[in-house]
């Protein structure tokens, strides 16, 4: 009877062993997924011109990497976008893939609003720079203000904007406190 206890709480922990093996193996294979595609789609970022295009392609690139790392993200509520109307999407994020997701998910052409630490990157500078990204910065509160107002304006006369209000990403669950 002692040996039949040991087994039943044996069971449990093989099985918590074999997710945590899975979700890893799953996340090095998504994370080569992106890691192999995103210097194929930088460079073409270069060379298509106009906005638009480009930014048609990265919706099409997004929709493709999701289904290849086997993700399939739904959107419920598109009807309710204004069609002639500016407007804000403002979102809560866990890591950078949410980006890709919101950007694979949502059909309407879009501004991202990102933090400008990201500026410091050479290919991610040039890689949303050429998607039209707007940065603010975070921690200079006279510049974030005059930043915020130079967005503002862009949301009336161009695309809406897409932003992540927590400001960064940790390993603790749930909502953070949003950010000014």
């Amino acid at each position: 009877q002692l040996i039949s206890f040991g087994i039943s709480g044996l069971i449990p922990q093989l099985r918590r062993a074999q997710y945590f093996l899975v979700e890893r193996i799953y996340s090095v294979y998504a994370w080569l997924v992106l890691a192999g595609f995103f210097p194929v789609i930088w460079v073409l970022m270069l060379i298509i011109p106009g906005s638009l295009w480009r930014y048609k392609f990265i919706h099409l690139a997004a929709r493709f990497l999701t289904q290849l790392a086997g993700l399939s993200p739904k959107v419920k509520g598109l009807e309710n976008f204004p069609k002639d109307k500016p407007y804000i999407i403002v979102s809560n994020h866990c890591s950078y893939i949410d980006s890709l997701i919101m950007l694979a998910a949502l059909p309407y052409k879009m501004r991202i609003v990102a933090k400008s630490e990201l500026l410091n990157s050479f290919f991610l500078r040039v890689f949303l720079r050429r998607i039209r990204t707007e940065f603010v910065d975070r921690f200079d509160k006279q510049k974030g203000v005059e930043e915020s107002q130079r967005i503002v304006k862009t949301v009336h006369s161009d695309w809406p904007l897409l932003f992540f209000p927590e400001g960064t990403l940790t390993r603790m669950t749930g909502l953070l406190p949003f950010h000014m």
